[in-house]
């Protein structure tokens, strides 16, 4: 799994190996300075001393309006869209 910023030609986020059985994790954060800036065949994982992964979100409401959906009364609307979520 590898998250890009392909304009910037930048690695954001990599997880390789996660469904190979027997090898060790590649993660990096980030470009690695080498020939695979996105963390292919690093195996690395074993190395780390920390493992703790920080996330932070940027959580914004949404409006609500009466929904289609009778199970729900009210449901977020998307305004891009402008329609209801299921």
């Amino acid at each position: 799994m590898q998250l890009h910023n392909s304009a910037a030609a930048q690695t954001l986020f990599a997880m390789n190996n996660w469904g190979v059985d027997g090898n060790t994790l590649a993660l990096g954060i980030g470009n690695r300075p080498t020939s695979h800036p996105d963390w292919t065949f690093a195996s690395n994982a074993g190395s780390d001393t920390t493992r703790a992964a920080p996330c932070m979100c940027w959580c914004v409401p949404l409006p609500l309006r009466p929904c289609r959906n009778l199970s729900r009364k009210m449901c977020p609307m998307l305004k891009d869209i402008g329609t209801c979520t299921p």
